[in-house]
């Protein structure tokens, strides 16, 4: 019954591409032509297909503050994209939390031909749409364990939290995208109040993009997950993000939950019980979306590519989140 529940979610929330350029439609064409697969592979070759479109890029009118630290370890680093020319009202902030499998991801590509171009094409997207966008990266197994993830990601919205109004953002319009491995912790910050501290969760919405939300016991992420979550397997399953889901209390957020049509399915599967799961306990359903066409990374990285197939459902999410909230105010 479950496994119906889930796929008939899948069916009908796929979404129609917007318009695109020629390059964009091939682009979109040739991950199209790899498939419903994922691995390393497939990883270097959806970075090969956007790259020369990020490459192509205008980033005019964006500035960049680089490796802000928002905390003690070498990789509590953020980078921060702000409008040149900023309006007169505090702007909304997004930031983005890259994936990586756990054991790695960063930022910014550092040490490769992607260098400042994935992710950094995140960041400049948002902040060319008028909002502050701020990239963060996080520490990775095996040098971290569980809840060690979530810490990090309270810690990103905390410096945010603090800093956002010198950069002309808003405070209390912080919205955050959780990536793959990234979604694993953002979801963790979400729905653990331990994580979250005595504030609660201080984002105004959250955005799980083909986010990483089961426990992965078997198959070839049954190391991984060992070194986060220890040895006990019931432990991963109480851990990882549906199970903090079920037993969190505390405050919730307006979340949309994205994956992609060619996501594996340990990533889509999971995330629709997420969803699920949520429309049950909660007597509400949160926004999800089936994205057309892309992979467990092309959504990210057609991100100012030219190819809108995938940001302005972002900006929907976001813009229609602070417009309800200011209507109950």
């Amino acid at each position: 019954m479950k496994r119906a529940v889930i796929a008939g979610l899948l069916a009908a929330c796929v979404t129609v591409p917007a318009h695109a350029t020629q390059e964009t439609d091939e682009a979109l064409a040739r991950v199209r032509a790899i498939g419903k697969v994922w691995n390393g592979e497939v990883n270097a070759r959806t970075r090969d297909i956007y790259l020369p479109l990020l490459r192509a890029a205008k980033n005019d009118g964006v500035t960049v503050t680089r490796d802000v630290a928002y905390g003690p370890d070498a990789r509590h680093k953020l980078d921060v994209f702000e409008p040149a020319v900023k309006p007169a009202r505090p702007l909304p902030v997004v930031i983005y939390v890259h994936g990586g499998g756990l054991t790695g991801g960063n930022k910014d590509s550092p040490g490769t031909p992607a260098e400042g171009l994935i992710y950094g094409n995140v960041g400049t997207y948002f902040a060319k749409k008028g909002m502050l966008g701020i990239n963060a990266t996080y520490r990775l197994v095996p040098g971290i364990r569980f809840p060690g993830g979530a810490e990090d990601i309270a810690g990103a919205v905390r410096w945010t939290r603090a800093n956002a109004a010198r950069h002309g953002g808003d405070p209390n319009a912080i919205f955050i995208i959780g990536h793959s491995a990234g979604g694993t912790h953002v979801a963790g910050y979400l729905y653990s109040a331990a994580a979250q501290g005595a504030e609660g969760p201080l984002v105004a919405g959250a955005i799980l993009l083909s986010p990483a939300v089961g426990a992965e016991t078997r198959g070839e992420r049954e190391n991984t997950a060992r070194a986060y979550y220890g040895d006990d397997q019931a432990l991963w399953v109480s851990n990882a993000p549906i199970g903090l889901y079920e037993s969190y209390t505390g405050r919730k957020v307006p979340t949309s939950i994205v994956v992609a049509e060619l996501d594996p399915t340990v990533i889509e599967a999971p995330a629709a019980e997420l969803m699920a799961r949520i429309c049950l306990k909660d007597k509400a359903c949160p926004h999800f979306i089936n994205v057309r066409g892309h992979n467990h990374i092309s959504s990210a990285l057609s991100l100012n590519s030219g190819d809108e197939t995938f940001g302005p459902i972002v900006l929907d999410f976001i813009r229609g989140t602070l417009a309800t909230k200011a209507a109950s105010q």
